[in-house]
């Protein structure tokens, strides 16, 4: 499990499935209403601590990092059909034994790897509504997780129709498996080398998490910032503006189509 996430995610699962699950055993019995109700005493009763996880959205603003570092020797890592790579005059493997940690006086750079985001959900909970379906269906999943990430229980307060209520549903149980540590203290989304992400967290917290979207695979890179003395909000941004991904051209040929 990755390190970053743990702590939120076995409160909110737990939140997200109960909440479903309620939903699903009262919809063919009861009106839409009495099920939203429901739902909503259900959230009410989570710790104040994880109301606010609930509760914290996006920021507004989207950083757009401009590339550091031109041509030179780079240090890499390969993984996932991907290769990481990071300055060698700046970034150094410090222990064989973890090849994908680089280090830099500012930062430890861990790349935990690539997969998808969204989890594969089960049958009974998987969305019904045919609007619901075919908008999971045909949304970009990096999209999917902006609007995941800004859906509250207020959205569920507010929907006024079946699909929007499921729709809400949805996205809050997504969020709650999927919302990294670090959130409540920082939450935004950046461009980078031509790629967007998400960031969670800033230089108090042990790890910086980021979520790094791969279109061609329709996949993120999941890599984590340890700050270490001395780091600042700059050397976050610096580290990302100076990491490349690019498709493993070993592995290339066998990567799926984004237009699949």
């Amino acid at each position: 499990m990755k390190p970053t996430r743990w702590k939120l995610k076995i409160a909110l699962v737990l939140v997200g499935l109960a909440a479903v699950i309620a939903a699903r055993l009262l919809w063919p019995s009861v009106s839409f209403w009495y099920a939203r109700r429901q739902l909503l005493r259900t959230l009410e009763r989570v710790t104040q601590s994880d109301r606010s996880a609930l509760n914290c959205v996006l920021a507004a603003e989207i950083e757009n990092v401009p590339p550091r570092d031109g041509e030179g020797q780079r240090i890499t890592y390969r993984t996932g059909g991907y290769v990481f790579s990071l300055p060698a005059a700046t970034y150094r493997r410090k222990d064989p034994n973890q090849p994908g940690v680089l280090e830099s006086d500012r930062l430890s750079v861990h790349v935990l790897g690539v997969g998808p985001e969204t989890p594969q959900l089960a049958e009974n909970m998987a969305p019904r509504e045919p609007e619901v379906v075919d908008y999971f269906r045909r949304t970009d999943p990096y999209q999917i997780l902006v609007d995941a990430y800004t859906t509250t229980p207020a959205d569920v307060e507010a929907s006024a129709t079946r699909p929007e209520f499921e729709k809400a549903l949805q996205l809050i149980m997504l969020r709650s498996i999927v919302q990294p540590v670090g959130s409540d203290k920082l939450w935004m989304r950046f461009t980078a080398r031509g790629r967007k992400g998400f960031l969670a967290g800033d230089t108090t917290c042990q790890y910086v998490y980021t979520s790094i979207y791969l279109p061609e695979g329709k996949e993120f890179a999941a890599v984590t910032l340890q700050p270490k003395q001395g780091t600042a909000l700059d050397d976050i941004w610096a580290c990302l503006g100076s990491l490349l991904i690019e498709v493993d051209p070993n592995v290339a040929a066998s990567m799926p189509s984004p237009l699949r």
